[in-house]
């Protein structure tokens, strides 16, 4: 009785049971090594090493003995290593002098941005200043206005009232004097 499994996944190499991708990448990493060559993933980031593993056919093979191969370790040469280090160290220093650049291109950004803002405050206070002014000088002249037009209604009731009075005097003065004539 053989194991059960489901069709996505084979049981090729007996260790676990694997997807199929998981199966394509490990038959690739499998056949790289015959050919003894290492293949590497772009996902992970290049690391440094100071041996290099590799492997290599014997020079005679046995029948029984296909896809195995010597273990032998080579050193990469010093100057390889210092050219790398040197890299490295210019690279890093390259993208510290591109960050401090883009630093201070941002805050030169950042302050003509807030001068600007500034200048523009500056304006908007400036003419609401002198909105207000012309604002002002309008109420004044209203308010002016509105006292001198009082003054002369007042003026002009009491002349009228005046008027009026006088008017009333006169017709009653002559209902008298009418009243006198008719008794005499």
């Amino acid at each position: 009785a053989t194991p059960y499994t489901p069709p996505t996944t084979t049981t090729i190499f007996g260790d676990e049971d694997l997807t199929i991708a998981q199966t394509l990448i490990k038959m690739r990493s499998e056949k790289a090594k015959e050919k003894g060559v290492a293949f590497r993933d772009m996902e992970e980031p290049p690391r440094l090493t100071r041996s290099t593993t590799t492997l290599q056919p014997l020079s005679t093979i046995d029948p029984k003995d296909k896809d195995k191969g010597v273990l032998v370790e080579e050193e990469p040469e010093k100057l390889q290593k210092v050219k790398r280090m040197d890299q490295g160290l210019a690279q890093i220093e390259s993208e510290a002098d591109l960050a401090q650049k883009i630093y201070e291109e941002e805050l030169a950004e950042l302050d003509r941005a807030q001068k600007e803002r500034q200048k523009q405050e500056k304006a908007t206070i400036a003419a609401l200043t002198e909105e207000f002014d012309e604002i002002q000088a309008r109420m004044d002249v209203d308010h002016e206005l509105v006292v001198r037009m009082t003054h002369e209604e007042q003026e002009m009731y009491t002349i009228k009232e005046m008027a009026r009075l006088l008017a009333e005097y006169f017709e009653r003065r002559k209902k008298q004097l009418a009243a006198e004539k008719a008794e005499a």
